[in-house]
């Protein structure tokens, strides 16, 4: 190393092999590409764009920390942190803002009831929190974070207009009730490319990282008593110590600028993959050709989410039937067109579903003035 000062050494982060070979440049274009036109088309502002997502706790585990020892001690060739191991899982319920901002979190103990005993006296009066039988959230926690915290929080600072949130693919996050939820409150839902949140989400960036070292730091002197058995009211107030002093303002900015979303940057994430290769052109192949519009089945104006239906649609439909039998790669255009088509289809499935709600509900109302009349 010595000899190669160009040349320097690092601990590498640790990271799931899989986030490193499926996140593609193109998805990641893709996705930069609808954030930026939704936002737009939408005239979605800063302060009305946030990310949420879950982070789970094991009570009990901490990670590793410096400390200080004797030099003289006899026992100084192995040093060892008892922990008491993972007792439980916890998962907070985070959602950040761009403007510096976040919502109160949501904490999900595992346990069949709650015990308000578990809330120190330092925690603030505006968190939530709720159980389970494994401490994890579900589709019944999404939909109740979305209608109950999410929406009335935000309702008023959007003043009706658009809002984005930024969330994975979880199933708790697409369920039937979260897309019918987004729909009749000007919510847009904007779901990352699947492992790539180390990249593009906020939360990932620049929050949950340091919020477990401190909360470790804050756990450290507990576990030097050698306890056995860490009390969720204990774990709960060092949380929330961890919480004030992660959760600020320029913490969070900086979190969604390192995310290339405010102020709007893909370069800042797209650098860091590969870009696909460009053919080498051949001296021997270049000729004059004049310029022509290239037609195509998929032009511009249906690469929507909620294009006009009409003889476009149709032959657009049938060039992708026909590559998928013929085995031939999609190109950009192609693949373009069916995440369009997915996110027109998830648009009408919860439209269908708010439409068959109200049949429903007009139902109701027409039996009860037909039993009515009937009695008169």
């Amino acid at each position: 190393m010595n000899r190669h000062p160009q040349l320097q050494t690092i601990i590498p982060r640790p990271i799931e092999a899989v986030r490193v070979e499926d996140t593609s440049y193109e998805a990641l274009k893709q996705y930069f590409d609808a954030i930026q036109s939704v936002s737009k088309e939408y005239n979605v502002q800063d302060e009305n764009k946030y990310n949420m997502d879950e982070s789970g706790f094991g009570i009990g585990t901490i990670e590793a920390s410096k400390v200080i020892i004797d030099k003289q001690s006899s026992q100084n060739s192995t040093y060892h942190q008892a922990q008491p191991g993972r007792q439980e899982w916890v998962t907070a319920v985070e959602c950040i803002c761009a403007d510096g901002s976040y919502l109160p979190p949501l904490i999900i103990f595992k346990a069949e009831n709650f015990n308000p005993k578990w809330v120190p006296n330092n925690a603030p009066n505006n968190w939530r929190y709720s159980n389970n039988s494994e401490g994890w959230t579900s589709n019944k926690h999404g939909a109740a974070w979305l209608r109950e915290v999410f929406e009335p929080l935000t309702r008023e600072k959007a003043n009706r207009e658009w809002h984005l949130l930024i969330c994975d693919g979880h199933d708790s996050h697409i369920s039937a009730d979260w897309l019918t939820h987004y729909f009749e409150n000007e919510i847009i839902p904007a779901l990352l490319v699947p492992h790539s949140s180390h990249l593009t989400q906020p939360l990932d960036i620049g929050i949950f990282g340091p919020l477990k070292r401190v909360l470790s730091r804050k756990l450290a002197p507990l576990l030097l008593t050698q306890v056995h058995r860490i009390q969720k009211a204990e774990w709960l107030s060092a949380f929330i110590e961890a919480h004030n002093s992660i959760f600020r303002t320029q913490n969070i900015q900086n979190s969604f600028a390192g995310a290339g979303l405010v102020p709007f940057n893909s370069n800042k994430v797209l650098h860091r993959v590969t870009a696909p290769a460009s053919p080498p052109r051949s001296t021997t192949e270049i000729q004059v050709v004049t310029p022509t519009t290239p037609t195509t089945p998929f032009p511009n104006a249906i690469l929507t989410s909620s294009p006009t239906y009409g003889n476009s649609t149709h032959k657009a439909n049938m060039a992708v039937i026909e590559l998928m039998a013929s085995d031939v790669p999609l190109d950009t255009p192609a693949r373009n067109y069916i995440t369009c088509m997915v996110r027109r289809n998830n648009r009408l499935q919860a439209k269908n579903a708010i439409l068959e709600q109200r049949v429903e509900a007009a139902t109701k109302v027409l039996s009860g003035h037909k039993e009515r009349l009937s009695r008169k």
